[in-house]
C-alpha cells in the first residue's frame, strides 16, 4: 500500500510541475519580436511623415517581368494594369496561366 502512495504522489508532484511550468508567464521569447515589431512601424510612420517612403513602382515598370508573347507559342494578354500591381494572362494551346506581380512596398 505505501508504495501504491509513493507511485501516487510522484504523479501528483509531476502533475502539479507540469503544469505550473505551462502555465508561467513567461513569453520572453515573443518579447524581441514585438520589440521589432514596433521599430519598424515608427519608422515607416516617421519616413511617411516626412515625405520620405519609397513609392510604388507603376504597374507598367513591371511588365518586363513576364514572358514576351510568341514565346514558344504562348500569347500574352495583360488582364490589370496599376500602381503597384500586374497581371497577365498566358495561353498556349488552349491551356491558360495567370500571372501577377505585386510591389507591397506601400502595403499596410
Amino acid at each position: 500500500m505505501a508504495q501504491r502512495f509513493d507511485w501516487l504522489l510522484a504523479w501528483t508532484m509531476a502533475l502539479a510541475i507540469g503544469a505550473g511550468a505551462a502555465c508561467s508567464d513567461d513569453n520572453k521569447k515573443w518579447e524581441g519580436a514585438q520589440a521589432s515589431a514596433d521599430k519598424r512601424v515608427e519608422a515607416k510612420e516617421k519616413a511617411k511623415d516626412q515625405g520620405e517612403a519609397p513609392k510604388a513602382a507603376e504597374g507598367g515598370m513591371l511588365n518586363k517581368y513576364f514572358p514576351p508573347s510568341d514565346t514558344d507559342g504562348m500569347s500574352r494578354t495583360f488582364e490589370q494594369e496599376k500602381h503597384g500591381f500586374v497581371q497577365a494572362k498566358l495561353s498556349k494551346d488552349g491551356t491558360e496561366a495567370t500571372l501577377s506581380i505585386s510591389d507591397l512596398v506601400q502595403n499596410e
